[in-house]
């Protein structure tokens, strides 16, 4: 889950409940669960019919909680702003983080040397097999409540 503070400037936020990603034509990256893209753009207005986002704006020292899997849109209107975020740790967090780490285990050899920029999300780095591995072992050993060793002893 996400704790958003506003600071400065004032922020619009669309947020859409996870039954209308669908409408929106969201498309989560395989191995990224905090980005989202949408076929339709929801700040231009042209929502699908069904679609209810729930709407706030946010000025200096609002706080909003954003739920998991709540798809959203932002947009500043205001000349600028500044905003903090706080991501907080959530029941089922730890069977995400496997789920994202298998993903990783099998997508990153497939878009090694992708022939188009945005098949990865902006700023994305691909991790190596035996990095991606390490990051499967350690998520699962914390999914089921046991301590990563540090090898043969």
């Amino acid at each position: 889950v996400n704790v958003v503070a506003q600071v400065a400037g004032v922020k619009r936020w669309l947020l859409f409940p996870p039954a209308d990603a669908k409408l929106l034509g969201e498309t989560r990256l395989p191995f990224e669960d905090a980005s989202t893209f949408m076929v339709r753009d929801p700040l231009a207005g042209n929502l699908p019919v069904g679609c209810r986002p729930f709407e706030a704006t946010l000025e200096p020292l609002d706080v909003l909680f954003v739920p998991r899997h709540w798809v959203h849109a932002v947009e500043c209107v205001s000349p600028w702003s500044l905003s903090i975020n706080q991501w907080l740790d959530a029941p089922g967090d730890a069977e995400e983080r496997v789920q994202e780490g298998a993903a990783r285990c099998l997508a990153s050899p497939l878009l090694e040397g992708a022939p188009e920029a945005w098949w990865l999300n902006p700023g994305e780095e691909l991790f190596d097999v035996e990095a991606n591995a390490a990051n499967l072992q350690a998520s699962l050993c914390a999914a089921a409540g046991l301590e990563l060793s540090s090898g043969p002893r």
